[in-house]
Order: structure tokens, then sequence, then C-alpha cells
């Protein structure tokens, strides 16, 4: 089912917000309020759902009448399957495109100040910033302090500062949250990816890693860059699937360790892998630390347990993803 107002052909509008929705009906209307609202105009809107069980649908109605946003409903795909269909639905030639999460909330001038961003770095193939945390109620939790990038050197690593805006490749496999709804991608950089994998978050796999995944297409198109001023409100949901998450991650490490990729390419996506190895090794050195100042027995137990596991996920590395991920 596909509503829309006729667009005339020769209407082009810098950027597009493309929404999947899947139940999330308590929150989307706040979403798809706060991209109307933004300070920065033109905007095209296409709303994806995924099939949704709940009153999502009829939410999305409501909230989007008069917008002229393109309404999209399919059975459910997964979120990559609904953005891949998003972008296939945009009824004009966007310079830049967001995928925007239905649950989270854009601030007034996030579209604004990342498209003068990307306007002066030609180079980049997309912007992003650490976003605030909300809860299900929207009450703000602070910023994500989890977001440490990484970056390589002779001796191991180092704390990229905020001010450093490039964002290298390594850094995106190390630690890195590419959370969609706080990222602003080139049109013309994402139609050089294959687009949303979508064996990465099919509905019957609870694990999704297709956010970073697809910030890895993008760095081998482009620069990606960090912005300082947070751009969105990302809601934290209860879950369950941490494990799930660690099989996604390792799907992404396998999907690429293994893609017929060119030299250059295939050297600096291994080199990203290693180091992200090594950054969990160092990371499990420094917990033991902590461990031995503290005294607790059983946290030096723990923390020597997750040393040796890194260890020998370091050293074992390319044995690990020698296996091709399943097609």
């Amino acid at each position: 089912m596909n509503n829309s107002v006729p667009i005339e052909p020769s209407t082009r509008r810098q950027v597009a917000v493309v929404v999947a929705v899947y139940n999330k009906s308590p929150y989307v209307r706040a979403c798809i309020e706060s991209v109307l609202a933004q300070s920065y105009e033109p905007i095209e809107l296409v709303i994806v759902d995924d099939g949704s069980t709940d009153d999502s649908w009829n939410v999305v109605q409501a909230a989007a009448v008069g917008s002229g946003a393109t309404l999209v409903r399919l059975s459910n795909g997964g979120v990559s399957k609904a953005r891949n269909l998003g972008f296939k639905a945009l009824r004009t030639s966007p310079k830049y495109l967001l995928f925007l999460d239905s649950d989270d909330v854009l601030q007034p001038d996030a579209l604004q100040g990342m498209v003068m961003h990307l306007d002066r770095h030609g180079t980049a193939a997309m912007c992003y910033s650490v976003p605030i945390l909300i809860d299900e109620a929207g009450t703000v939790l602070g910023l994500d302090v989890d977001q440490v990038r990484w970056a390589s050197t002779k001796r191991g690593r180092r704390r990229m500062p905020d001010s450093e805006v490039d964002t290298p490749i390594e850094v995106i496999w190390s630690r890195f949250r590419a959370m969609p709804s706080a990222c602003l991608v080139r049109c013309s950089s994402y139609e050089k990816t294959n687009g949303w994998d979508e064996s990465l978050c099919r509905p019957a796999r609870p694990f999704q890693a297709e956010d970073k995944d697809m910030a890895i297409q993008l760095a081998l198109t482009g620069d990606i860059h960090r912005l300082e001023t947070p751009t969105v409100k990302y809601r934290v949901l209860p879950t369950a699937h941490r494990q799930a998450l660690y099989e996604g991650l390792l799907a992404v490490d396998r999907k690429w360790w293994n893609a017929p990729l060119s030299t250059e390419a295939r050297q600096r996506i291994r080199r990203a892998i290693r180091f992200d190895s090594l950054v969990v090794m160092l990371d499990a050195v420094g917990a033991l630390r902590m461990a031995l100042r503290s005294g607790s027995f059983r946290e030096t137990v723990v923390a020597n347990q997750r040393l040796l596991r890194a260890t020998i996920r370091w050293a074992c590395l390319p044995v690990r993803l020698r296996k091709r991920p399943a097609a």
C-alpha cells in the first residue's frame, strides 16, 4: 500500500528521511512530528510500516495527515528490507538521506546542522553525532558515554578527542555504534553501496548488525565525520539480545574478512578487524588491573577469564573468520 501526494518531477529536495516502523505505536508520533518540525526545509518523508501487529499503522496515518509523506506498508521482513524499500519509494532526487528509527526523536536543528557540515566537506560520505539517551517515557538519561573512539597507533591505540572530526575505518570497527538516526548520508555515496544487508537482521533472527555494516560500506566510499553537537534523542528500550548482538557483529566480521574486494580495500578491512580484536584484549587487560586493585578474588577470576578469551580471539582471528558466512 502506497499513499502519497503527487510531487512535480522538477521538484528537488535536499534531504529525504526514511522512517522504518515495527510495533512502535507509543513512540512513532513523536518521531514523525520531530521530522515535520525541523528548521531545515524542504524534506521528503517516507514512512515504511514493516508489518506491525500493534496500532503503529493507524498512528502513522494520523500523524502524517497533510504532510505529503509517502506511506508504505509491507509484511514483516526486517528493518533492512524496510529501509531498502523506503529508499526505492523516494519520489525526488535528494542530495542527502537520513534513516530514522521510529522510536527516536530528532533535535529541531538536526538536519540543518548536518546538511551544513556535508555541504562544507565534499569528501565526507556520512556525518554522525553522539546521541542523547532517553527512556521509554522520554526522560533524558544523558549522552551516550560508551561512544569511545579508539584509533590505531604503532604502540597500540589512542583515544580520539571530540575535536577530531574524521573517523577512520578501524575506529568504526572498534566499539563504534553507528545509530542510523544520528547519521546523515550523502546519497551519491549511498548509491555506491549494496544497500542495507537484509541477511543481518531477518525477523526470525534476533541480532541486528546492519547499522555497522552500512557504516563500513560508506567508509569505503568516503570520509566519515563525527559532529560534536547531538542531533537525535535515542530511546533506550529493554532488550535481552546481548549474545545475539555478539553473533551479529561476528557475522559482520566474517562477511568482510571474506568479501571479494580489491587488494587495498581488503588490507584496510583486515587491519581494522585485527585492531578491533586488539582493543578487546586491551580492554580486558584494563579490567584485570582494576580487579587486582580491588582485591576481590571473584572479580580477579572473572577478569582473568575475560582476558584469556580475548587473547585467544586475537591470536586465532584468521582461523575464526576464515569460514564464509552462510548465504
